[in-house]
């Protein structure tokens, strides 16, 4: 069985290990918010494109440049 030693750590190099997990914690926060927003951007365009009955080629030059742009 593999057991973890634990060394006496500074308050600073406890501090850093803090601000360092937080620092994580807010970059994976904003990259989840991120795909939230593009998911909502990809669900409204396919939501377009269903609602077009008969696209033509003028009902998909927007949903081209949607998809450009991503």
């Amino acid at each position: 069985m593999n057991e973890v030693q634990s060394f006496p750590h500074s308050k600073k190099a406890e501090q850093t290990s803090r601000d360092n997990q937080l620092e994580s914690f807010l970059t994976v926060k904003t990259k989840l918010r991120f795909k939230d927003g593009l998911a909502e951007v990809l669900k409204m365009a396919v939501s377009r494109l269903l609602s077009t009955r008969l696209p033509s080629i003028s009902s998909l030059e927007p949903l081209e440049r949607v998809g450009e742009w991503l």
